[in-house]
């Protein structure tokens, strides 16, 4: 039964949790506690991110249908927002795994992907207090999630991802960490400016194994193959080969 002591004795019991999952993060990430035996930085990561979807949701829900019974006893309220808080640093701490992960094993789609994603689940964090503290309606919480994210999706369409990729993976190569030549020849045509870079910095042509070729870019020839980065693909390429 859902009852004002049933919420309190849950926010207690979710606030001690947590603490304790902050204490251990702090400790591994500042380098006072060595991870566990076995222990690898993907699994590292892997364990910070994919657990960030069930507990975000969990602690939306939660705050959202409880809120109004504990709106009138100031300690539920403050242990809400403890809880809520502690949500927030487990997404901070998920971004720095994350980025851990990559130093160490270089950056791929999937990988921006992650770090978009929990850059979403924050802002729905955010929202989710604002709408709390302002006893705004369910529907605004929903409206405001909506047009984060098709503001993120509409940005993303602007973002050259496999240029970016590209150029992490290239600037953060070294001798202990080369980057993965076959998957940057693989991101396709959107890649090509930075390829072509490495041609003339090394002296050596990129993507010419066995298993996969150089991106090959086909000129926009119809307007409805037109799009925004394949046209300053076409532009920066056109520049180049008039130098």
């Amino acid at each position: 039964m859902v009852n004002a002591e049933s919420v309190r004795n849950s926010l207690v019991l979710f606030n001690v949790l947590f603490l304790v999952q902050t204490v251990m993060d702090i400790g591994v990430l500042t380098g006072g506690v060595s991870m566990p035996e076995g222990m690898t930085y993907a699994r590292y990561a892997h364990r910070g991110a994919y657990p960030l979807v069930a507990t975000a949701l969990l602690a939306g829900v939660f705050a959202i249908a409880t809120h109004k019974m504990i709106k009138a006893n100031k300690f539920q309220q403050k242990l809400l927002y403890l809880w809520l808080g502690q949500n927030l640093f487990l997404v901070i701490t998920a971004v720095y795994r994350l980025s851990l992960y990559v130093e160490a094993y270089t950056l791929t789609y999937l990988r921006v992907a992650a770090f978009i994603w929990m850059l979403l689940v924050f802002a729905g964090l955010i929202l989710t207090i604002i709408q709390i503290r302002q006893s705004k309606k369910i529907a605004w919480l929903v409206r405001s999630n909506l047009a984060v994210l098709a503001a993120t999706l509409y940005l993303c369409c602007f973002v050259n991802f496999a240029y970016v990729i590209t150029s992490y993976n290239i600037q953060n190569a070294n001798t202990a960490n080369r980057f993965d030549e076959r998957y940057i020849c693989e991101l396709g045509e959107q890649a090509l400016p930075l390829i072509l870079e490495q041609d003339q910095k090394t002296g050596i042509r990129m993507c010419m194994g066995y298993h996969y070729g150089r991106p090959i870019f086909e000129p926009i020839s119809d307007w409805r193959e037109w799009g925004f980065r394949k046209w300053r693909l076409q532009a920066y390429l056109g520049e180049k080969l008039h130098r």
